[in-house]
């Protein structure tokens, strides 16, 4: 029960999130419930904690509150005796998380992405509002006053930017009408009565006071050919099966093997050539021949004065040519320094990707070794405090391991360690309430 409640609250958190990108767009309600099938599967990770938190909190809670533990307590079993069953169960669910979280959420996630990403480039249904400008058409803005009860359209303005903002053209009509071909590739607006601006920027040159020539047309009626492809048309799978969402604990193994090894080779690479563009390399020469050779007799002349003997025009030509050579060289380390920086993000994904499937699974023993004796301390059960505390223990829980895991990605710290953050700090206090609760210490009473 607790499980199906968390899950639900999470997946309001998803529609909320993504409602702008669903609404309007005429989706079906199959792809729709499909998507949100496969966000479900996704968000098991995030959910499972929290129920077994709630779960056990319930429990013993009741347990407690029916004075069912003071009676097994004062037969002589005590609190880890007691929990043992559940540890068992608890031991089965850790494991059943950990393939659940390689083998099916890589799956999932792959299948929820791409449905989103289709869905998010699907083309709105045409539903033009009255009064406003309306941009959901590409490469156009249309403007309706008002709108009849059997289609017809009065007082539009309509922006054709589809060549280009400098090549805009305005057209307004007193009325008119908006249709779908039948193969729902093209809108077919037929205007009546209006007026057609258009710059010939592109065709001539501009007057001598600056303006540019346009060109204005009248009609009584008009026709317009819009591409509009309104079908839904699922994404390929296969670029985001290459991605870290997509890979089990095998694949990502393997990809941060061979990211390494390329990683290792581009840097040595860059080295070399950062080292064969610098002057290290005439100062300090590598070659032992060379080095072991007599040093010439240095010149009379000296950088300096040959610089002296130059025009100031010559001069500030070396100057300015020595510039550009700089920026140039400096321009080409910053990009090399940035693709660097996005494949070494990119590992670092895989790598916290790779610890997030043992991290639910020793989320899910934390949680159980926290609820089970908070709920033997409080002893209340139901949904009242159980909620209450559960809740307040996973938004804790959840903001430390998304602080963990912003610092794994942007490489502040090791991604063991960022991944790893919350159950370093919410083990300490399973550890602090099993045995007060297993000693029968006064706290929280």
């Amino acid at each position: 029960m607790t499980f199906g409640i968390c899950l639900f609250i999470v997946l309001m958190q998803f529609l909320w999130k993504y409602v702008d990108d669903m609404v309007g767009k005429g989706i079906g309600i199959g792809v729709l419930a499909e998507m949100f099938f496969y966000a479900a599967l996704s968000f098991v990770p995030m959910a499972l904690p929290l129920a077994i938190l709630l779960a056990s909190l319930m429990t013993f809670g009741n347990l407690g509150e029916q004075l069912e533990l003071l009676a097994m307590k004062s037969a002589g079993i005590s609190l880890p005796r007691i929990m043992q069953p559940f540890i068992v169960l608890l031991a089965f669910v850790a494991v059943g998380a950990f393939f659940f979280q390689n083998n099916i959420i890589p799956l999932s996630q792959v299948k929820m992405y791409t449905l989103l990403s289709s869905v998010r480039d699907k083309s709105p249904e045409l539903e033009i509002p009255e009064s406003t400008f309306y941009s959901q058409i590409s490469g156009f803005n249309v403007y309706v006053k008002k709108k009849d009860h059997d289609g017809l359209l009065h007082h539009l303005m309509i922006y054709d930017y589809s060549d280009g903002f400098n090549n805009a053209q305005v057209i307004v009509a007193d009325s008119g009408r908006l249709k779908v071909s039948t193969d729902k590739q093209f809108l077919v607006l037929y205007l009546f009565d209006g007026r057609m601006f258009k710059n010939l920027r592109d065709q001539g040159e501009a007057t001598e006071g600056g303006a540019v020539p346009y060109q204005k047309e009248s009609f009584k009626s008009r026709e317009i050919l819009i591409r509009f492809d309104s079908e839904f048309h699922r994404a390929d799978e296969s670029a985001m099966q290459d991605r870290y969402v997509g890979k089990n604990l095998a694949s990502l193994r393997t990809s941060i093997d061979s990211m390494t090894v390329r990683l290792d080779s581009v840097k040595e690479s860059n080295a070399r050539e950062v080292y064969a563009r610098s002057y290290r390399r005439d100062l300090y020469p590598t070659d032992t021949a060379t080095a072991l050779a007599p040093a010439p007799q240095p010149s009379p002349a000296t950088f300096d004065s040959l610089l002296a003997e130059l025009s100031s025009e010559r001069r500030l030509s070396y100057v300015q040519s020595a510039r550009n050579t700089l920026e140039i060289l400096k321009a080409d380390n910053e990009f090399q320094a940035e693709i660097l920086a996005s494949d070494s993000k990119e590992m670092r994904r895989h790598h916290t990707e790779m610890h997030k499937k043992f991290t639910l699974s020793f989320a899910c023993l934390i949680f159980f070794f926290i609820g089970a004796p908070l709920g033997a301390i409080i002893r209340k059960g139901g949904l009242g405090m159980p909620v209450v505390i559960s809740v307040f223990l996973f938004i804790f829980y959840y903001v430390i391991d998304n602080i963990g895991f912003k610092m794994a990605s942007n490489g502040m710290w090791q991604p063991w360690q960022g991944m790893w953050l919350s159950s370093a700090v919410l083990l300490p206090l399973g550890i602090f309430l099993t045995y007060k609760a297993s000693n029968d210490y006064a706290i929280l009473n």
